[in-house]
């Protein structure tokens, strides 16, 4: 184990806090807005050599962030035989990958996340809602490998044959290749832009709705403060992410990964 580079981190976060109403007739309205940037440079390597990251599809280079997709990109279907195509180094197309050429072509790591909290009280009522957004950052969608395959798993039922937009005759203009039994000259798809998708998406993280008895009832209940509550968590996502979850770890690969679950709790807070 050795250190053989150095990274440059630059980032700026931001908190806004504010008071819109403050108590007018036992109503208040606040609001809290947060937002985050990073940027990341690798500013030297070791005799400047590239370094493979976590896995073949993620790289390290100097003047690049870290865990940079280094993919071949995809180039659509052939509409004369419906072989998927790639990029040559020249700008040209290849249905062969292995004579594509692999390039840069993003980054796992978002470039704004942010948060968005109101918060409404009237009188016992309390209610709180928060949101979540990340932007700019791409995922590497390996469960949809299985589906959109090609033909390579008829046997095991995930490919999308009933789907729509796959090439069937000369001159079909489609999304998805010829389906071939063992796959249309698709060795390796994974390494291509075929299946890396936005990253970006805004979440319904939480919402917190209370009620707070009146003293006088409390009082004749020998309790100092009663507080009914329900909450739910992950109500809602808004995404272009075909995948589980965009929400994702550093290196922004999916495969089966398990989703954050939806729930809604109720409790209450009494203290004596």
């Amino acid at each position: 184990m050795t250190n053989i580079g150095s990274l440059e981190n630059k980032g700026i976060e931001a908190l806004i806090s504010s008071k819109n109403i403050d108590d007018k007739g036992g109503f208040s309205w606040s609001t809290e807005l947060n937002i985050g940037m990073n940027r990341n440079k690798i500013t030297s390597l070791f005799m400047g050599r590239d370094v493979a990251g976590s896995n073949s599809t993620q790289l390290h280079r100097v003047g690049q962030p870290v865990q940079s997709w280094y993919l071949n990109e995809w180039a659509g279907v052939d509409p004369e035989n419906g072989d998927p195509l790639w990029y040559t180094a020249d700008g040209k197309t290849t249905n062969n990958i292995n004579l594509a050429e692999r390039r840069i072509v993003g980054n796992s790591q978002p470039k704004f996340t942010g948060g968005l909290t109101n918060t409404f009280q009237y009188k016992g009522i309390g209610l709180s809602v928060f949101f979540y957004a990340v932007t700019g950052n791409k995922i590497l969608n390996r469960t949809r490998i299985l589906g959109d395959a090609d033909g390579a798993y008829f046997g095991y039922g995930y490919d999308k044959l009933t789907a729509e937009n796959y090439w069937r005759k000369p001159g079909d203009i489609a999304d998805r290749p010829k389906p071939v039994p063992g796959g249309n000259k698709n060795a390796n798809s994974a390494l291509s832009t075929r299946y890396l998708e936005n990253g970006s998406f805004l979440r319904l993280r939480n919402i917190n709705l209370s009620y707070s008895l009146p003293a006088k009832w409390v009082r004749a209940a020998k309790f100092t403060s009663v507080k009914l509550y329900a909450q739910a968590a992950n109500l809602a996502t808004w995404t272009s992410y075909t995948g589980w979850d965009p929400e994702q770890d550093i290196n922004a690969m999916e495969f089966f990964r398990y989703p954050p679950s939806k729930s809604i709790t109720f409790g209450a807070n009494i203290n004596f």
